[in-house]
C-alpha cells in the first residue's frame, strides 16, 4: 500500500505522471548519491548521463543514499470517468484527446470490458459492458463535458481537484493497479506488457481480438517516450500455462512489429 521514492528510483520505470513527464530516465534524476557494494564501500556522487548506470538496477550497483529531482508548480488535477459502449470508441477519445495541446494531462488510461468488472469499488457507474477511460487533467468539467459529448461517450463521475487524494483516487485503477484488481477478483489472472504504433492502433487491436477474444483484455496506459505520447498496453489475461503464455507473446510481439 506504500511506496518511496528509493524503492521507485530502483525498482520503477514509470507510471502515473509519465504521460507529462515521461520514464525515469527522461531527465527525472538529477543527481544521486550512492555507496557502493565492495569490502571497502565507496560513496560516489552521480550526475548527467551516468546516472542511467544506478537507477533501475535494484540494488545492485549499489545502495542508494540520496537523490536529487526536478519539481514543477502544483497543479490541480481534476479526475474524470468516461464510458464508452465499445472499447473503440473509447481509444479514439485518448488519442483525440493527446492531440489536444490545451489539455494538460497526467493520467490518460483506457480498458475494454470485462476488465472493469473487477474493479468493485467503482462498478457503480460503470454499464455492464462498457469500456472505460480514466482521467487526470486540469480542465474544468464544462469543458471536459464538451469532449466527451463530440466523443460519444458518457462521464459517469467527476471527482474535483480540491477532492486529490481525499477518499476515492480513479489512479487507484490505472496501470498494474488494474492487473492487481482483476487477480484480487479474477481467477489465476495475470498480464503482459507490450508498445502500440499510435498510428496503426486500431487494426494492432483487431488483429489481437480476432485471435484472442476476451482472452486477453485490452489496457492502455497513454505515456511519453522521446517526447511523443505513444500506447503502452498492459492486456490482463487468465493465466493457462506457461506454453500459453509463450505462444501470446510471441503473436503479440510478431504482430506489434507489422
Amino acid at each position: 500500500m506504500k511506496s518511496t521514492v528509493s524503492g521507485f528510483l530502483c525498482g520503477g520505470s514509470g507510471g502515473i505522471g509519465s504521460i507529462r513527464w515521461g520514464n525515469l530516465w527522461d531527465n527525472n534524476v538529477m543527481y544521486v548519491k550512492m555507496m557502493t557494494i565492495e569490502e571497502e564501500p565507496k560513496i560516489l556522487h552521480i550526475r548527467g548521463e551516468e546516472i542511467l548506470l544506478f537507477i533501475h538496477t535494484y540494488g545492485t550497483t549499489g545502495i542508494l543514499l540520496e537523490a536529487e529531482l526536478p519539481v514543477e508548480d502544483k497543479m490541480e488535477w481534476n479526475q474524470y470517468l468516461l464510458t464508452f459502449p465499445t472499447f473503440q470508441e473509447a481509444v479514439d477519445c485518448c488519442q483525440y484527446l493527446t492531440e489536444r495541446e490545451n489539455v494538460p494531462l497526467r493520467l490518460l488510461s483506457t480498458c475494454e470490458w470485462p476488465l472493469p468488472q473487477h474493479y468493485k469499488p467503482l462498478i457503480s457507474y460503470i454499464d455492464q459492458g462498457s469500456s472505460i477511460v480514466i482521467i487526470e487533467s486540469t480542465i474544468m468539467k464544462k469543458t471536459m463535458e464538451k469532449i466527451v459529448e463530440s466523443q460519444k461517450g458518457n462521464m459517469s463521475l467527476f471527482i474535483p481537484s480540491e477532492k486529490y487524494q481525499k477518499g476515492l483516487k480513479l489512479s487507484d485503477f490505472t496501470w498494474n493497479h488494474s492487473t492487481l484488481w482483476a487477480h484480487k477478483n479474477g481467477e489465476n489472472m495475470t498480464y503482459l506488457q507490450a508498445r502500440f504504433d499510435k498510428n496503426n492502433l486500431h487494426s494492432q487491436i483487431d488483429t489481437i481480438k480476432e485471435e484472442y477474444g476476451d482472452e486477453v483484455q485490452l489496457h492502455f496506459e497513454f505515456i511519453k517516450i522521446d517526447e511523443e505520447i505513444t500506447p503502452a498496453a498492459l492486456p490482463v489475461l487468465q493465466f493457462r500455462s506457461k506454453e500459453r503464455i509463450y505462444d501470446i507473446m510471441i503473436f503479440e510481439k510478431t504482430r506489434y512489429s507489422n
